[in-house]
């Protein structure tokens, strides 16, 4: 039983790609919202605030899919996919890497911050950020850019040995690890013989601390 779960779950990452779902001020904060529309629109409001360029955003979307993609997770099952902040013109927007049917041409996406955190789809998002005395935005934000403007497209197949396709953690880690001053590799999770990077790697990594976490719930 334990196998054929994790075939579906394997299976369905495969399909779906890292998400079904489309759309520091304060270090010390911590949110839970309310289900309630004011408790929503107050998180939300607090997360524009405190969001800053190079931020981490994960989330886990209300759907059969997303769920069950936390599951690929070794550590933390709470996120099945990821983002990067880059702030312009004074709003932010989400670079991040998906598959599936909500992104029929499988590139490389950039939505507002409001749009990924959406409650319509979301059921929780974290905001993480990595220790500015170890990263270079400007060689992340490079890297990011390329990688839009080339319409990187989704590896359907989870092939860390690529680097001309890529799905949402890989991706995120790609962009990082160009930008760390630090040579601080990523953890890798396993399934089998499948080795990948999971959400939970990242935001587990040692250089990234925790900014804001909502639920919806």
């Amino acid at each position: 039983m334990m196998l054929l779960r994790l075939c579906l779950v394997v299976g369905l990452l495969v399909f779906y790609g890292c998400d079904a779902s489309t759309s520091s001020r304060n270090n010390q904060i911590r949110n839970e919202s309310k289900p309630d529309s004011i408790g929503i629109i107050s998180a939300i409001r607090q997360a524009l605030v405190n969001v800053q360029d190079g931020d981490l955003v994960v989330r886990c979307g209300r759907d059969f899919t997303s769920t069950s993609l936390c599951k690929l997770n070794r550590r933390n099952k709470l996120y099945s996919h990821c983002g990067l902040v880059r702030i312009e013109q004074n709003q932010p927007y989400v670079y991040h890497a998906m598959g599936g049917e909500f992104n029929p041409d499988q590139a490389l996406m950039r939505e507002s911050f409001v749009d990924f955190v959406n409650p319509k789809h979301e059921i929780r998002f974290a905001m993480f950020r990595l220790d500015s005395t170890q990263v270079n935005l400007e060689t992340m934000f490079n890297q990011m850019e390329k990688d839009y403007q080339h319409k990187l497209p989704f590896d359907l197949a989870f092939d860390l040995n690529t680097t001309d396709r890529m799905y949402c953690s890989e991706w995120a880690a790609h962009c990082m690890s160009k930008a760390l001053s630090k040579s601080i590799p990523f953890n890798t999770s396993q399934i089998g013989t499948k080795i990948f990077i999971g959400v939970d790697d990242l935001f587990l990594h040692p250089a990234f601390r925790e900014i804001l976490a909502v639920s919806y719930k």
